[in-house]
């Protein structure tokens, strides 16, 4: 029961900073508006890779246009989704608080201080091209490849979209933890930018060397691959069990890590 009490209050708590965030940034229509148009482009550009791959007609390493679209689909769901809900905090909230002394005010919070700084701002704008945007392409493809749409294998496709949000979560807010020891972040931030366009296309594109790097060792694969493998029946039991299971050991280790940055956190204020 406590259990359960102890999540209500969280999605309580994170459903009021989606209201607060939506208000405030509805405040400036105009912002707003161009916010959504510069994230269509953006949106449009990294599913250019799969048209020009579906339109072509060719296969990359075994996948045919169709198996394609269907990854950059489920690509853009997920990157939107981390980029929506955790990169905006990643990037400011928590290098700005650890450069101005506002963590300190955060600290004070009744609540975890992880999950205050970690999901406090949502960007809206990112929702409807992204996200919506991705599931209309993975729709589209999942039709053209004839995959037979049972419960079953929609519940098992969306616990992949959750586990590679987890996995985006664990390994860009360790990027993010390095804040704690220097002073600007922004090189940081491009690097895990990059780090991200990894995702653009198939990780089959890349030499099996490169492919085990990004699975077992700095699992940024794992984030947007396996749904796909998983719906045309090409994955391994291997990495359907490293798939469910890494980012749970991941958020771990990345919570050991938070708490250990705090307690070697000496205020900006002080």
């Amino acid at each position: 029961m406590r259990f359960i009490r102890t999540v209500r209050k969280y999605v309580k708590i994170h459903c009021l900073f989606i209201k607060n965030c939506l208000i405030s940034q509805m405040e400036y229509r105009f912002n707003f508006i161009m916010g959504i148009v510069l994230d269509g482009v953006f949106f449009l550009s990294t599913i250019l890779y799969a048209v020009i791959a579906y339109r072509s007609g060719i296969s990359i390493n075994g996948l045919s246009p169709d198996e394609i679209l269907l990854y950059g689909g489920t690509a853009s769901l997920i990157s939107g989704i981390y980029v929506a809900f955790f990169l905006v905090n990643f990037h400011y909230t928590l290098p700005d608080g650890i450069r101005d002394g506002t963590l300190d005010l955060y600290m004070t919070k009744p609540i975890s201080l992880q999950f205050f700084v970690t999901t406090r701002y949502v960007e809206f704008p990112t929702i409807i091209p992204d996200i919506v945007g991705g599931i209309i392409v993975t729709v589209i493809a999942w039709n053209r490849l004839n995959i037979e749409l049972s419960i079953l294998r929609i519940i098992i496709y969306i616990l992949f979209i959750i586990c590679g949000v987890v996995m985006a979560y664990s390994i860009f807010f360790c990027f993010s933890l390095i804040s704690f020891i220097v002073v600007k972040s922004s090189a940081i931030n491009k690097i895990s930018h990059s780090l991200l366009q990894f995702n653009n296309m198939p990780m089959s594109i890349y030499n099996k060397p490169v492919q085990r790097i990004g699975v077992f060792i700095l699992p940024i694969f794992m984030v947007t691959n396996l749904p796909m493998l998983f719906i045309i029946n090409k994955i391994s039991l291997l990495y359907i069990f490293w798939g469910f299971i890494s980012p749970f050991l991941f958020v771990f280790i990345t919570g050991t890590l938070f708490k250990c940055a705090v307690k070697r956190y000496s205020s900006a204020s002080s």
